[in-house]
């Protein structure tokens, strides 16, 4: 059993501290004055201690020296043992002296001995120990004056660079944390803090490589005061972004690509239809429509369009020949923030009808199922089902007549016409049914009329949009297949007959009083713009009555007055310089204007 005199010899004992560079890091050194005898045949056990060195401080070489009186033949019966934290006994530890190699000294000095068993071991600060015997055939006893310890170590540092105080991070992006390091061992550990508590250890273990690539989940919550914490070694070696940075949902997302109408070109309505590409994430899009480039006091300011639409439509009233500005911007699927307003693009309003008609059944309508599908098909507004060639042409003729908000009184409907109670039904019903209120029916087109054929299993209808100089027809039309892959489509077809026409604009009963009747009902005109001609399609003779045109100029001179004594007149109009001209149209004594646009 070792005694308290063996274990605990700290009277004399003199500190050497010093803290220079040693190697490639710092040194300490400390030392023990003991002045005592090993007995013969005896061991005795002094230590060292260190203390005062940084917790994290990793070893890299350990040195031990004692001074000692040993001389004759005692020299040759000395040996000596070291360990650091505790007593080597007779196995443990490293030899300092293995017996018959000390040399004679009166007095002498044994070391430093360098030893690297310890190297890479933190916990400097601990007892370093000596364990001295002196064999029985020794004739004298020996005496150790003074032991020495000294340490070289380095002390490990880890810096976090990034992110290090001022940035902004989204939820849903990759960005890369990284740090500098020096003398560190081992994996590191990388935690986030808010507000100073750890939310989420991002690792456990990662390669002290210097970077880590971390994506923030969306389960973080939004905030301006983050931290990440980065350390080593058992955590006796850390650091910490130095100052907060932020955490969003999501970045600023980019404002949609406007696709229709494109910069500089024409829009036809009612309604009108804007489309644009998709931006991924979407929450929502904000679209204004105005007659200035400043958009004060826009005629269309929308800021709840579905994230997932790529279309909208506008039922404003926009004036025929003028020139309108849009622009759209995104909002992020969170809703906490909006994209930068997107470059406006400017487009002029074209007429009702153009030589290249564009799709303008509702939005709403054309996204539906279709008839042949699961679920199968969903009733529009009327009484129809949406896609199908009678809910088109119903649409067609309630927006001839004005009528575009989609409502169940409007004039044309499966139970209502104009008024009167009916039950169209299926398109192979419309004839009979049209007939019985008086409705013309014959073989003879007019732009407006409804094509109709009774062939198909079910009939089919269309809508004429323009009539050639054969009597044959232009139609637009929906869901002119049997086949569910294209059943529920817009298709646009010239140079077709049908079997006969319902003119439905002329009302019921015919024509009997012009002067009853909307002018803006009585033809068309189109395309407007126009560069070469303009046409000007009557939907029906009897308006050729002391019908004639007049086109003023801009300072309201007259430049042309033309007689009107065809159904369709095409107006040559390429002499006349670009700019904007009204059109004077007189018919049975009743004047109206129009705007017309020279390109």
């Amino acid at each position: 059993m070792k005694t308290t005199k063996e274990i605990r010899k700290i009277l004399g004992l003199i500190l050497i501290l010093t803290n220079s560079v040693y190697g490639f890091g710092q040194s300490i050194e400390n030392s023990y004055v003991v002045n005592q005898q090993v007995t013969i045949g005896g061991s005795s056990l002094f230590y060292v201690q260190i203390s005062g060195i940084p917790s994290g401080a990793t070893i890299t070489n350990v040195e031990a020296k004692f001074e000692y009186i040993a001389y004759g033949v005692v020299q040759n019966y000395v040996s000596s043992r070291f360990n650091k934290d505790s007593d080597p006994g007779s196995t443990g530890g490293v030899v300092l002296v293995s017996q018959g190699n000390l040399p004679s000294g009166n007095p002498g000095t044994y070391g430093y001995s360098s030893f690297s068993n310890w190297n890479g071991q933190t916990g400097i600060n601990s007892n370093y120990y000596f364990r001295f015997n002196l064999g029985s055939s020794s004739p004298y006893t020996c005496t150790i004056n003074k032991i020495y310890v000294r340490v070289t170590y380095t002390t490990p540092t880890l810096t976090v660079t990034a992110p290090n105080g001022g940035e902004t991070w989204y939820k849903g992006t990759n960005y890369t944390i990284t740090w500098n390091s020096s003398d560190v061992t081992g994996n590191v550990q990388i935690d986030l803090y808010k507000g100073g508590s750890n939310v989420l250890q991002l690792a456990a273990g990662a390669s002290n490589t210097g970077s880590y690539t971390f994506n923030p989940p969306t389960s973080l919550t939004n905030g301006s005061d983050y931290k990440v914490g980065i350390s080593a070694m058992s955590g006796s070696v850390s650091d910490f972004s130095n100052n907060y940075f932020t955490i969003l949902y999501s970045q600023t997302l980019a404002p949609p690509f406007l696709i229709s109408p494109t910069n500089g070109g024409t829009l036809a309505g009612t309604p009108y239809i804007f489309s644009w590409q998709s931006i991924n994430d979407a929450g929502a899009y904000q679209i204004k429509i105005a007659d200035n480039a400043s958009f004060t006091n826009p005629i269309v300011n929308d800021q709840n369009i579905s994230g997932s639409a790529t279309s909208f439509q506008a039922n404003a009233s926009l004036t025929y020949g003028q020139t309108y500005y849009w622009q759209m911007r995104t909002l992020n699927s969170l809703g906490t923030a909006w994209s930068s307003w997107g470059q406006y693009q400017i487009f002029i309003v074209s007429n009702l009808t153009s030589n290249q008609p564009t799709d303008d059944y509702p939005v709403s309508y054309k996204n539906s199922n279709k008839v042949c599908e699961d679920n199968m098909g969903v009733p529009d507004i009327w009484g129809f089902y949406r896609r199908e060639c009678t809910s088109f042409v119903c649409w067609r003729i309630n927006r001839d007549k004005g009528f575009t908000q989609l409502k169940s009184t409007d004039p044309f409907t499966n139970y209502t016409v104009l008024s009167q109670k009916t039950h169209l039904g299926n398109a192979n019903n419309w004839t009979d049914a049209l007939e019985k209120l008086n409705f013309k029916v014959d073989t003879i087109p007019q732009v407006g009329d409804i094509a109709y054929w009774s062939i198909y299993k079910y009939g089919h209808v269309a809508y004429v949009q323009s009539v050639n100089s054969d009597n044959s027809v232009n139609i637009e039309e929906y869901n002119f297949s049997d086949n569910c892959a294209t059943m529920g489509l817009y298709s646009y077809r010239k140079n077709i007959k049908a079997e006969k026409y319902i003119h439905i604009r002329d009302g019921y009963g015919g024509i009997t009083n012009i002067n009853n009747q909307s002018l803006s009902s009585s033809f068309m005109i189109y395309p407007n713009p126009a560069n070469s001609f303009v046409t000007i399609a009557f939907v029906n003779s009897d308006y050729l009555q002391n019908c004639k045109i007049i086109i003023l100029n801009s300072t309201g001179s007259i430049v042309s007055i033309i007689p009107i004594n065809e159904m369709t007149l095409k107006i040559n109009i390429e002499n006349l310089s670009s700019g904007l001209y009204l059109m004077l149209i007189e018919i049975g004594g009743k004047t109206e204007t129009y705007k017309l646009i020279k390109e």
